[in-house]
């Protein structure tokens, strides 16, 4: 009896374990059932795979596997022809669509450094110069190759030195000074910048400004020397000019270029050609840079003269606007002519028969005078 109980026993047991194994079995096999479409869609979002579509410029030409790779990982060809379209519309001056382009791309790939060089150069066509430059200078801080690294340098140190230049030229004293202090505060130490905001202050006859710039340079630095001078030499003219008589006769100039000009009022138009363009400009002594309308701009014949130097804040009578300033090969009046000079185009109204404002960044390149009488211009070398 106690033997048969205990094969009982033993029989019911066996019984009971593999009921329950059976049991785990088909449990585990449910659960994995049941979790594998979850499997399936993470593995397809670790590949970067979308669900959705998106109705942007950008995702229209990804494909949407690609979507959340990063440029190392996005095919090289579909990459490369992203590029090359954002090219062409930068070439194009299609800004608005190239904006839109390069929002969408660089929100999927932020440091794709091709494309974030391609939004430096757009910012450069569509916005303040100086904060252009400002954002090369953010570049710098991102990871780079060698040969990005050089291009980043290379594009602050000319746009930097060509409007210097150009400003300069243009004894645009003003403008120069609020371009070149935003630079100064990122590279505090750079001579070149110094050395123009110094001139711009001296020029403007601000003295101390000047100084507290150059203190950045020893005291008996050569160019700081000079542009101290400089600024003697500036306050003996204008003393001696207030001490002129007012009353002194108009004398014509001795081999002197005589320009008929057309009055207007109390004012006077004179004709003359803009890089091969017939333009009328109104004359204007309190303007630093000559200027034209922006209706004028752009119907000009000869585009292929013009060079773009960049953005700056403009004072105006209807308060300060963003203007865009052109190099042009020539502006000539009859014999005088000024050689690559630099010209804003703003948007002017209220000016019938006239095409903008001749200002000081051509007449002081001579000796002028306004016969008010005889109504003529003479400029002389």
């Amino acid at each position: 009896m106690t033997r048969q109980s205990s094969i009982v026993f033993l029989l019911t047991l066996s019984v009971l374990l593999n009921v329950f194994l059976l049991v785990q079995l088909l449990s585990r096999t449910d659960e994995s059932e049941v979790n594998k479409p979850e499997a399936e869609s993470m593995s397809s979002n670790q590949l970067g795979f979308s669900q959705t579509s998106s109705s942007t410029t950008l995702n229209a030409q990804l494909n949407p596997s690609t979507s959340q790779q990063s440029p190392e990982q996005l095919p090289r060809l579909k990459r490369d022809e992203l590029l090359a379209q954002g090219k062409q519309w930068l070439v194009a001056a299609n800004y608005p669509e190239l904006e839109l382009f390069l929002r969408d791309y660089l929100q999927q790939h932020p440091l794709d450094m091709d494309f974030l060089l391609l939004e430096a150069e757009l910012i450069v066509h569509t916005q303040l110069l100086s904060d252009a430059i400002a954002h090369y200078y953010s570049l710098k801080k991102l990871p780079m190759n060698a040969v990005q690294e050089q291009l980043v340098n290379t594009q602050i140190n000319t746009l930097s030195a060509q409007t210097i230049t150009q400003l300069q030229k243009a004894y645009s004293w003003d403008t120069l000074a609020i371009f070149v202090e935003p630079l100064l505060q990122l590279e505090p130490e750079n001579r070149d910048y110094i050395l123009a905001l110094a001139e711009a202050y001296a020029q403007q006859q601000q003295i101390n400004l000047m100084e507290n710039t150059l203190a950045a340079l020893a005291y008996d630095d050569p160019s700081a020397m000079r542009l101290r001078q400089l600024t003697l030499i500036t306050q003996t003219k204008e003393k001696s000019s207030d001490a002129e008589s007012p009353d002194i006769p108009f004398k014509e100039p001795v081999s002197a270029t005589a320009i008929k000009l057309q009055q207007m009022g109390d004012q006077y138009v004179v004709h003359g050609q803009l890089s091969g363009n017939n333009v009328a400009l109104l004359i204007d002594t309190g303007a630093s840079i000559t200027a034209v309308s922006n209706t004028y701009f752009q119907n000009l014949a000869n585009r292929f003269k013009i060079n773009f130097i960049g953005r700056f804040n403009v004072n105006t009578a209807a308060g300060k606007v963003l203007a865009p300033m052109y190099q042009f090969a020539e502006l000539k009046l009859n014999h005088a002519i000024v050689y690559d000079i630099s010209i804003i185009v703003l948007p002017m109204r209220n000016m019938d028969n006239v095409n903008g404002l001749l200002g000081m960044n051509f007449l002081r390149e001579f000796d002028f005078k306004i016969d008010q009488r005889q109504a003529m211009l003479f400029l002389k070398p």
